[in-house]
């Protein structure tokens, strides 16, 4: 009894730590929301580079709209720079946003198999932190199993060295799961799609010529 109890303990040890996230990605996500005549837009986005006076903000293009006030934390957006073919924006704050650190791109997409953390911040005082690992690359897209809601739309995808290899852009859920696979592996999870790396650096790089 007493070996089975200590190898129900090491399997659970394993577990938890298969399960862990990344120290602390929480320093680089911000919550993103905009204001319309129809109501509040919440989305989350990643700091990706901070000056005296600003903050630069990766996140989803469909959250933000050019005619629509957004802000950043408690920070007004003064510049939107959108990609003309990826679902990407770079958002420009109205002084830097306090408490929170510049996240640093991975060199490498990832491969399948790959572990992949996300932290969202789909409302004001809502969080949603979520593991998963990389499925499969599509020409334009990242699929990954991984626990999406709305407002999660625009968060980063990290690698396990905490370097952003990914940006969430929606999921198929675990509804959507249960509807149209048999397979009880994809109905316990929803599947995560993403912008990879490569499709960010084109995105920065063209900003940059």
């Amino acid at each position: 009894m007493k070996k089975v109890s200590q190898l129900l303990i090491a399997i659970l040890f394993v577990f938890i730590a298969s399960t862990s996230f990344a120290q602390d990605i929480s320093k680089y996500s911000v919550h993103i929301f905009s204001i319309s005549d129809v109501g509040l837009g919440s989305c989350t986005g990643t700091v990706i580079d901070n000056a005296a006076d600003s903050s630069t903000i990766l996140t989803c293009k469909h959250c933000v709209e050019v005619d629509r006030e957004s802000w950043v934390e408690n920070k007004k957006v003064i510049k939107i720079l959108t990609s003309s073919g990826e679902d990407l924006a770079l958002l420009i704050t109205d002084g830097k946003i306090e408490n929170k650190e510049v996240a640093k791109l991975a060199n490498f997409k990832g491969e399948i198999g790959d572990k992949v953390f996300m932290y969202g911040l789909p409302g004001f005082t809502v969080t949603h932190q979520r593991d998963g690992k990389i499925l499969i690359f599509s020409n334009d897209w990242g699929f990954a199993q991984l626990d999406v809601i709305p407002g999660c739309s625009g968060s980063g995808l990290f690698n396990e060295n905490e370097e952003l290899m990914g940006v969430v852009w929606g999921a198929y859920t675990e509804q959507d799961m249960k509807k149209h696979f048999k397979l009880q592996l994809f109905q316990e999870h929803g599947i995560g799609i993403f912008t990879p790396l490569d499709k960010i650096m084109e995105f920065i790089d063209k900003l940059h010529k």
